[in-house]
């Protein structure tokens, strides 16, 4: 096997929870890694925000682009947290397409589903009412049945291409151009951390395959680029509290 280069490797280490990653760079030691995020961060006192419904509308072109081969049934969520104060009310949220406004409801769990139906062309724009202390939205794939606790790969194949269609632009060009060329979040070099919130006990792949945890439990690699694993297949997380 032709030895990786440096520039293709930078493309490989990604350590990502579908709401934020690091790009480990491997390169010489006096490069430092590069830090991604798919999150959609709304400044306190923002009313209307264009480059969050242009990062949205990215999301649910490529979420609807995969949906089919990966997790046909799944919504594409966006889990809202206030930026300030943890007990902080929600703001009041809405999605206008070319000034049509759709309300986007944060429901018991404190998310919103982005409306597919809605038009892929036009201006996007996120409007935001109430939004005292900012918010981040962070996106988030789940097919039903599944929980934080019980994930689907194949649902977890489709937010890997969804987490770089909102965080691409951030990735140096050369790097973005290595990432694509061996394959992407299907490249046999790639190394999906799925990190979490909360710590992580343990996690088993179809109840009896244990998954390596990694930085003491605060993330779990999963083998989503493994073709012998089906879409269907099941990781049932433990967290420790």
């Amino acid at each position: 096997m032709k030895r990786a280069t440096p520039l293709i490797m930078a493309a490989m280490l990604i350590a990502m929870a579908g709401h934020g990653a690091v790009l480990a760079q491997s390169t010489p030691a006096n490069a430092s890694p590069t830090a991604l995020s798919a999150d959609i961060v709304i400044d306190a006192g923002t009313q209307d925000d264009a480059q969050a419904g242009t990062r949205l509308r990215d999301a649910a072109r490529v979420f609807d682009q995969h949906r089919g081969s990966f997790a046909p049934d799944a919504d594409l969520y966006f889990q809202v947290r206030p930026n300030a104060d943890a007990a902080a009310a929600f703001p009041t949220l809405s999605l206008s397409v070319d000034d049509n406004p759709t309300p986007l409801p944060v429901n018991s769990d404190g998310r919103i589903i982005v409306p597919l139906t809605a038009t892929r062309d036009g201006s996007w724009r996120l409007t935001i009412a109430g939004n005292t202390g900012g918010v981040t939205l962070r996106p988030l794939i789940l097919s039903p049945g599944t929980s934080l606790a019980e994930r689907r790969v194949g649902d977890l194949r489709l937010q890997c291409r969804v987490f770089f269609a909102m965080a691409s632009e951030a990735m140096p060009a050369e790097t973005r151009a290595a990432f694509e060329r061996v394959g992407g979040c299907s490249g046999a070099l790639f190394e999906f951390n799925m990190r979490s919130e909360r710590p992580i006990a343990a996690a088993l792949l179809n109840g009896t395959t244990p998954l390596t945890l990694v930085r003491d439990g605060a993330a779990v690699r999963i083998p989503i680029n493994d073709p012998t694993i089906t879409n269907d297949a099941r990781i049932a997380i433990t967290f420790r509290d």
